[in-house]
């Protein structure tokens, strides 16, 4: 993986070469301008090319010098022109030489960015229209491609230095950094070591001001940790996260639970509040969940409750917590008509997801993981996705790491949007609606939650399809995928009005109506609540009778 371009797409004006310029520099590789590089070899500029061949003249100059240019054997970040990916097969060679990141920019800052910019071509428009307005029309004409292209990182309100920070990230070379509102915190991606790392890492966040602290509180010598761990990966890994804490001058007391989404109760949250509360918790103490997605929501809600609100800690040990539950603040337990109905917004102080602690997992729950995966990889990483369906159980250690990278990031970029979903982070249901409801008639026992995603996933896309936003065969292809992964695509057996009564439970609704996320492409979502009641009972009858042959694999 280390070998893999850096490849920056995006409009005119999103500052691809300046972020390009920093990102090469911060890595210590070469920064490669493609229009830089077509103006060199034809020895005239970008506009006289255009003027002497045409767009078309120049598009095929563009296709020669990207593949020159990503021929090379060694790491290139490379910025292309904003039209470059638009050409389906520039971006599928781009995507199989390395990340794709397409820089974002609303209408109006683009406008800023680009007045007076007589170098560019394909911005001359008539008087009839402003500047912001021509752009707003080649971005709605873009839109599709750019959504395919790649990874859509955000430049709004943004520096240059902090987009190449984030993108930096993504590839594994830096900590993410989110911001959710007032809250800051780090997100540590190890491909091992992160244990190890823990207690210096949670000294630097409290020094930090990081998460609920929000300003500087060092942490004394021999200060107190309260740490909630789950027993299994506790078993394997609990002496090595201990001895970090213990080695960094920090005090942990400890309590174990057994993980799972049946240890998500009200009994389960008393005890972990006792827990707190009797062993001193105060404001600025360090709460530590370490575990599963269960755990880091039953202990994230406990410490979002404990004199309203301590600092927890997010230490991931299976891959969907990593790639999902860990990364947010979201935190929350379950009820009787629902999944997640009893929670709260409680961004973490300090997340540390270690890829080696995932060695210890039973395939099962590799599995699990691989749906909030693909989820991931459809919302926004179409590099991601063609990978996973040309890939075989296990996944290698390169290609895991990148699944794991890719969904904290896009998670990530959606976070700094949008922190308390109330609008864009709403994607991040994608498959979730018809998930919850097969968990929930399952009494949350015999569906590990990726497993149901997995599922949930195919209904979307089949909804997506029958109403004509989907495209056509998309559902075939990723249903293929998830098979392939090992996840189940159908729900036998299951009861399709008491599916169809799960979802009318579903948290998200609004106004009394539920809301759906579809797919218009790979790396376009969609959020609706127009979803025909017919078309909801055609796709729910068709998970519950799998096609003739098919086997159910689950334990």
């Amino acid at each position: 993986m280390s070998a893999e371009h850096i490849i920056l797409t995006g409009f005119m004006g999103t500052g691809k070469s300046t972020v390009g310029a920093l990102l090469a520099a911060r890595m210590g590789c070469p920064f490669v301008d493609l229009d830089g590089w077509i103006e060199t070899a034809a020895g005239k500029s970008v506009r006289a090319i255009f003027a002497a061949s045409g767009e078309s003249g120049f598009r095929a100059l563009e296709a020669q010098a990207l593949q020159a240019v990503l021929a090379a054997s060694t790491r290139r970040v490379v910025a292309t022109g904003g039209g470059t990916c638009l050409d389906a097969g520039n971006a599928e060679l781009a995507r199989k030489r390395g990340w794709v990141f397409c820089l974002t920019a609303a209408p109006d800052q683009l406008a800023e960015r680009l007045a007076g910019a007589g170098d560019r071509p394909l911005l001359d428009h008539g008087p009839q229209l402003t500047l912001v307005d021509h752009i707003a029309s080649l971005l709605r004409e873009r839109h599709s491609a750019y959504a395919a292209s790649g990874i859509a990182v955000s430049t709004g309100g943004r520096t240059p230095q902090e987009v190449a920070a984030a993108i930096a990230a993504f590839v594994g070379q830096a900590p993410f950094r989110l911001r959710q509102g007032t809250r800051a915190y780090s997100v540590y991606v190890d491909a091992a070591g992160g244990l190890e790392q823990l207690g210096p890492r949670l000294r630097q966040a409290w020094e930090q001001g990081d998460g609920s602290l929000q300003e500087s509180h060092p942490l004394p010598p021999s200060a107190r940790v309260l740490l909630v761990a789950d027993r299994r990966p506790w078993k394997h890994h609990g002496e090595v996260l201990q001895s970090s804490l213990q080695q960094a001058g920090l005090r942990p007391d400890l309590l174990l639970l057994t993980g799972g989404e049946r240890a998500k109760t009200r009994p389960a949250l008393a005890r972990v509040q006792d827990f707190l509360l009797a062993n001193g918790v105060e404001r600025s103490t360090p709460v530590i969940a370490f575990g599963g997605g269960a755990i880091g929501d039953l202990v994230g809600f406990a410490a979002a409750t404990a004199l309203r609100g301590v600092p927890v800690v997010q230490v991931p040990t299976t891959l969907l917590a990593q790639v999902d539950a860990s990364v947010g603040g979201k935190v929350a337990i379950n009820h009787r008509r629902g999944k997640n109905l009893l929670g709260t917004f409680h961004p973490p102080a300090l997340v540390v997801a270690d890829q080696s602690v995932l060695r210890s997992l039973p395939p099962r729950e590799m599995r699990s993981g691989l749906g909030e995966v693909v989820k991931m990889a459809l919302l926004g990483a179409p590099g991601l996705l063609a990978r996973l369906e040309n890939s075989r159980l296990p996944l290698g250690n390169d290609l895991l790491r990148r699944a794991i990278l890719s969904a904290i990031g896009l998670k990530a970029e959606v976070v700094r949007i949008d922190p308390e979903e109330r609008d864009l982070r709403r994607i991040l249901n994608l498959g979730h609606t018809v998930a919850h409801a097969i968990e929930r008639a399952a009494s949350y026992a015999r569906w590990a939650h990726g497993e149901a995603v997995a599922t949930g996933l195919v209904a979307a896309l089949r909804i997506g399809v029958r109403m004509g936003i989907t495209p056509r065969g998309l559902d075939a292809r990723v249903e293929a995928c998830l098979a392939a992964l090992g996840l189940p695509v159908a729900a036998p057996g299951a009861d399709p009005g008491e599916l169809e009564a799960g979802i009318l439970h579903d948290k998200k609704k609004r106004d009394g109506r539920v809301s759906w996320v579809l797919l218009r492409g790979v790396g376009d979502p969609l959020v609706t609540a127009d979803i025909r009641t017919e078309i909801l009972r055609e796709v729910l009858s068709s998970l519950v009778v799998p096609p003739c042959g098919a086997k159910e694999e689950r334990a």
